[in-house]
């Protein structure tokens, strides 16, 4: 990215999500997927895919550049189309790590303790505290953006470069447990809160303990308002001898109103005319930068008779405020091994000022350099990095006498807000004449969030409006030079492993007489002639730090290794399931899969493939006779393959498939019988259900208080019972089902039964009933009959006895015909009749109507039956009618689509009466 973004002068902010908390936010499953999202905060995916069409792997031209057309259709104000396209098979799969561990205790308070309390705690900078897990988990949200963004810790520095003994940052196993923590609800756990130990109290606010000495400024006065030019005083130095210090901590009187404070050794003369101070500095105050002691072994001298100028920052808070920052002083107690200078590669802004920054201006570069010592080798401790607000990138190189550069930090997005230093782990044995060159650039476009104004030119100054360009370094001369120079680590580096299978990582050769020793390596590798290498026996991330040694010096190098979990076969934890369709349908087989690394899937049809998918789904559009059949799904991996059990597509091309009858339902006779039956070789799975409760909610008065359902075969035997839908041995599947067919939800604790059943062939009827006695077994009720599989078998028929009232008592068949094609069907509505077969109490003269669902125009209707349906009757094998009866039949021919059977007493009249839906060949 970096050499792209260089060859075509490109200054885009580069998210390096190392810890891959991105990745496992947006599901990534494969290398080079590509996302655009809105700006700001509630970003809107708008695209998801390839970044174009041309094969991954390869330099051929595309065609069509996906995510940048989904850019410029969202500045265009179009919704970008495509908005998701699947990953080509070619591109490589990307294997997330292992979960970290997410003990609060053990796992997640230790990080905030190492990484986060320095500034988290009462009355520091921080604008809230972190000392308990309460503290943490209201702001668990916040976290978790935070570690998506890396703006916490600030920390800035290139990972690629360098091994601070000072870095604040994560390491990307930190980041990735916080975040899981956090995105996981912040779960207490058990164990001990660490945060609650509080530290004991550092004597009168010395980091340090009490100080050998202690120099305080006069008390200055801030004004409330206005522009404060940088505030000099001098204290002279109550001591005639030489002394040697050890440590320096810089205190603000009044923290409120110190932007900053630099100690210089000298009087203000001195310093003014030593570059004001941007040559180097004795000490210093910056919010959020530890002061510690200085490096072992080196101390700052501090020459008899001399003083030291603070140079303070002042910043007004809108009322008058006064201020008298103190400096607390360590010494040695004899005269240490090397002497600590603070020195810095610069940009002149005094005497001659050589900033000028034209206005609007993007990047604006800029170079200074400085030579330690030209005579003797130098150890370097600390880089510390300055600039203002218009401050965008800021790199250290060592340049070494030989001509070869070594980048030595790498701050690609300089923050103005965080002044912060970085001190290596190790010091750095650099070589007589080694330039340091400080190399960065300035943002005075309105790009720059920060900038205040950049219609202006900028010169060099001391406000923060104003700029600087400052590179400082801490370092020491030896007395001696080395022959031969001190080793040179190449950029820290990223590996991958997983549990259980041969790793090897060859390190680049260190250089003759150079050592390398590893730290931190996971159970089960080792480093052997320059290699990693061996078989990691858990899956973890590792922080594997390498020492490279030499007479002459020593240098530290990182490796990132992510170690993912064993290999594992897929196993489908969820099977396809079959489905039933309508020619020209979209429909979808979706399973669920177990599986690391993460599985591709193929599917088949038939025994041939068909296609491969991303994850364990496949939908099918505009499907057809070359769609049905068998589908099976083959997830495979590196550690084997598993095949799904047949999932069939059926293809309805004109059929009964849901089946309904509303009535009030009585006692005795009188109860609600609904037949059905079912065609074809095969068992068929239906979803039968009986709703009394749960119709009050659609606002139906009278409703039956507590439905009991029954099932009987042809022989009259009861075959399955229930009374309420949550003592169904599987309430779940019915809940299921009962989704997947559209049906209304049943309350989980009501009174309504419903029940799953697989019927083989033949003729069932389903009784429904009253719980109880009286009038608490009476009321009104629904019975619906559905298709819960895709298996051949269908329904072909509905009856449904009842007693017919008036108003909203009247008997109601629901029925539906599914498919392409129209359906001739032949309805009847029964009552004289069933007083011949012994049926007291029937329906003297029903009436029969036809009606789309929902609506209240009449398609067709009958009152008295014609004789020459009789033969339409016996191609169906229902009943005969008795001649001349009063019954009600016709023959209607229903394009696909939902309707009602409709069957009333002609001039209000009531009875026993049976509703009768069949499908004609």
């Amino acid at each position: 990215l970096l050499a792209e973004q260089t060859l075509f002068n490109n200054d885009t902010p580069v998210l390096r999500d190392e810890a891959q908390l991105l990745a496992s936010e947006l599901g990534v499953t494969r290398e080079l997927e590509t996302f655009v999202l809105t700006a700001g905060p509630g970003a809107t995916l708008l695209y998801r895919g390839p970044l174009d069409d041309a094969p991954p792997g390869t330099l051929q031209a595309p065609g069509r550049r996906w995510a940048a057309e989904a850019v410029a259709a969202h500045l265009a104000g179009r919704r970008p189309e495509p908005s998701a396209l699947e990953m080509p098979a070619a591109a490589p799969r990307l294997a997330l790590p292992a979960a970290p561990d997410l003990d609060y205790s053990s796992a997640v308070a230790p990080i905030v303790q190492r990484r986060c309390v320095a500034c988290h705690v009462p009355d520091g900078i921080a604008p809230h505290a972190y000392t308990r897990h309460a503290d943490l988990a209201s702001r668990a949200d916040a976290i978790r953006g935070t570690l998506l963004t890396r703006r916490m810790a600030p920390w800035h520095a290139d990972s690629a470069h360098g091994v601070w003994a000072n870095g604040v940052a994560l390491s990307p196993l930190e980041s990735s447990t916080l975040h899981a923590w956090a995105k996981a609800g912040a779960p207490r756990g058990t164990g001990p809160d660490p945060l609650t130990s509080v530290p004991p109290a550092v004597a009168d606010g010395w980091e340090l303990g009490p100080p050998d000495l202690i120099l305080t400024i006069p008390t200055q006065s801030i004004p409330a308002t206005g522009t404060i030019d940088y505030v000099y005083s001098t204290v002279n130095l109550p001591f005639a001898e030489e002394r040697w210090v050890r440590a320096a901590v810089v205190k603000p009187g009044n923290p409120r109103v110190v932007h900053h404070s630099l100690v210089f050794e000298g009087t203000i003369f001195d310093v003014l005319t030593a570059a004001g101070g941007q040559g180097g500095f004795f000490a210093g105050f910056v919010p959020g930068v530890a002061q510690t002691p200085f490096p072992a072994g080196t101390g700052k001298r501090l020459r008899p008779g001399s003083a030291l100028t603070f140079q303070t920052h002042y910043t007004p808070t809108g009322r008058p405020e006064t201020d008298a920052t103190r400096i607390g002083l360590y010494f040695h107690s004899a005269a240490p091994a090397r002497e600590l200078q603070t020195r810095s590669a610069y940009a002149p802004i005094f005497p001659v000022n050589t900033i000028s920054i034209p206005p609007r201006v993007r990047d604006h570069p800029r170079e200074a350099t400085f030579t330690p010592s030209a005579t003797r080798d130098v150890l370097l401790y600390e880089l510390n990095p300055h600039m203002h607000y218009r401050g965008k990138r800021f790199r250290y190189e060592a340049v070494y006498p030989d001509g070869t550069v070594e980048t030595l930090l790498n701050v690609p997005q300089y923050d103005f807000n965080w002044q912060s230093s970085y001190l290596f782990a190790e010091p750095r044995r650099l070589p007589a004449g080694t330039v340091i060159r400080a190399r960065g650039a300035f943002d005075n476009s309105a790009q720059n969030p920060y900038n205040p104004d950049p219609n202006q030119l900028v010169r060099g100054g001391e406000q923060t409006w104003d700029e600087m360009f400052i590179g400082y370094l801490n370092y020491a001369e030896l007395p001696e030079r080395s022959a031969a120079r001190a080793p040179v680590p190449g950029p820290n580096r990223f590996a991958r492993a997983q549990a259980g299978q041969p790793f090897r990582l060859a390190l680049p050769a260190p250089g003759a007489g150079v050592t390398v020793a590893a730290r931190g390596l996971p159970e089960g590798l080792t480093l052997a002639e320059g290699v990693l290498t061996g078989t990691p026996r858990r899956a973890g991330r590792h922080e594997v730090e390498l020492r490279l040694s030499h007479p002459a010096g020593e240098a530290r190098q990182l490796v990132d290794l992510a170690v993912l979990p064993p290999a594992t076969a897929p196993e489908f934890t969820r099977q396809p399931r079959s489905v039933r369709a309508t020619p020209g349908s979209t429909v979808t087989f979706s399973a669920a899969v177990a599986a690391t690394p993460a599985a591709t899937y193929s599917w088949y049809v038939r025994g041939g493939e068909f296609c491969t998918t991303e994850g364990p789904e496949l939908t099918l559009t505009n499907v057809g006779p070359a769609h049905a059949g068998d589908w099976v799904c083959v997830a495979t991996n590196p550690a084997g393959h598993t095949a799904s059990a047949p999932a069939t597509l059926t293809l309805n091309f004109g059929a009964l498939v849901n089946l309904s009858a509303r009535a009030s339902v009585g006692t005795g006779a009188n109860v609600v019988i609904p037949g059905i039956t079912v065609r074809g070789t095969r068992p068929k799975t239906l979803l039968i259900r009986a709703a009394g409760p749960a119709l009050a909610a659609f606002g139906l008065g009278g409703t039956l208080a507590d439905p009991v359902l029954s099932i009987f075969d042809a022989a009259g035997d009861r075959i399955l019972f229930n009374d309420n839908a949550a003592a169904f041995p599987d309430p779940a599947a019915v809940a299921t089902a009962s989704a997947q067919a559209a049906a209304f939800p049943l309350p989980s604790a009501g009174r309504d039964a419903a029940v799953l059943v697989t019927l083989p062939p033949g003729g069932y009827t389903v009784q429904v009933s009253g719980n109880g006695t009286g009038a608490a077994a009476q009321g009104v009720a629904l019975v619906e009959v559905y298709e819960a599989d895709a298996d051949p078998g269908a329904l072909v028929n509905l009856s449904c006895r009842a007693r017919v009232g008036t108003g909203g008592d009247v008997l109601i068949a629901g029925f539906a015909v599914g498919g392409t094609a129209p359906k001739r069907l032949l309805l009847r509505g029964i009552g004289p009749t069933l007083g011949s077969l012994g049926v007291t109490g029937a329906l003297a003269n029903p009436r029969l109507a036809v009606l789309r669902s929902g609506a209240s125009e009449e398609l067709a209707a009958n009152d008295d039956w014609e004789a020459g349906l009789a033969p339409a009757f016996a191609s169906v094998g229902a009943f005969a009618l008795t001649p001349g009866s009063r019954d009600a039949a016709l023959v209607v021919t229903l394009p696909p689509g939902a309707y009602t059977a409709q069957v009333s007493g002609v001039g209000a009249s009531t009875g026993i009466a049976l509703v009768e839906v069949y499908e004609l060949p």
